[in-house]
């Protein structure tokens, strides 16, 4: 099956009042990304990391979104047409607020296999110079003289 991904440019302030219009209108399954809450998720969990990836860093500034799936159905182009109407209408009903360009991308996802297709970013790691954790889909490389321990 094939789908769309439908995303909502929005910004920090106006991504709950687009939450709510969504979840008021049916769509209720929804991926939330917001600049300023991953700002304040790095300045509190400081102890948990000694470096954040630069390019993750620089992808979430200033980006405030809502992403959404639809299935590419004959329907969906009318719920395309709401979700354009559901901006209109936001902007509307709150003239003074911010919420950003609520402009709308649309782009064609191919169905995989997701349960399995997050394995590929896991691979061996080397534990001091005797180990190597080794995700238990992997066939650990018994010549490198390490000790595999498998998760």
């Amino acid at each position: 099956m094939q789908w769309l991904e439908l995303t909502i440019e929005t910004c920090s302030e106006g991504i709950a009042l687009l939450e709510a219009a969504l979840t008021m209108n049916g769509f209720d399954s929804f991926i939330s990304e917001d600049a300023e809450e991953f700002e304040v998720f790095l300045q509190t969990n400081r102890d948990y990391w000694d470096v954040v990836d630069s390019a993750l860093s620089e992808t979430m500034r200033s980006l405030s979104r809502v992403r959404l799936y639809l299935a590419d159905a004959p329907d969906a182009m009318e719920e395309i047409q709401r979700l354009r109407q559901l901006s209109v209408d936001l902007k509307r009903q709150y003239p003074d607020a911010a919420l950003g360009s609520l402009e709308l991308h649309i782009a064609d996802v191919k169905d995989e296999d997701w349960e399995n297709n997050w394995k590929q970013y896991y691979q061996p790691i080397e534990i001091g110079r005797k180990l190597v954790v080794v995700p238990r889909w992997m066939e650990p490389d018994r010549q490198s003289g390490r000790i595999p321990v498998l998760l």
